[in-house]
């Protein structure tokens, strides 16, 4: 599995945000991201694997998962279906930053529309 992975201008100040276990998980969803999609498509396998590469039961990765979806760099589009937000990793270069962006924009909209109601 070979990825393009970037980090943005200004990362060591939002890099803190994160505790080592988000970042080293944010690295792995990025690594497991469907390029068709631009979505990590929470499989069986995909979910077997990373508890193995962390040493842990999935429930500590979801755990995990919850916990950078509070903080903002995932949203979750269904029970499966997770979107990084390119403010912090994304594959690809500047205009795929933009794309991806403005896709991370919109789906915290409906997102936060869809809590209002």
């Amino acid at each position: 599995m070979q990825s393009n992975i970037q980090l943005n201008e200004g990362s060591e100040k939002w890099i803190m945000l994160f505790t080592g276990n988000e970042v080293q998980l944010l690295i792995l969803l990025l690594a497991f991201e469907d390029e068709r999609t631009e979505t990590v498509i929470l499989t069986v396998n995909i979910r077997k694997r990373l508890a193995q590469l962390f040493g842990k039961s999935y429930r500590y990765v979801q755990r995990i998962i919850q916990q950078l979806e509070a903080k903002g760099a995932l949203i979750r589009l269904s029970q499966d279906d997770l979107f990084l937000n390119p403010m912090y990793f994304y594959k690809g270069g500047t205009k795929n930053w933009k794309a991806r962006n403005e896709r991370y924009l919109e789906f915290n909209k409906k997102k936060e529309e869809t809590k209002k109601v």
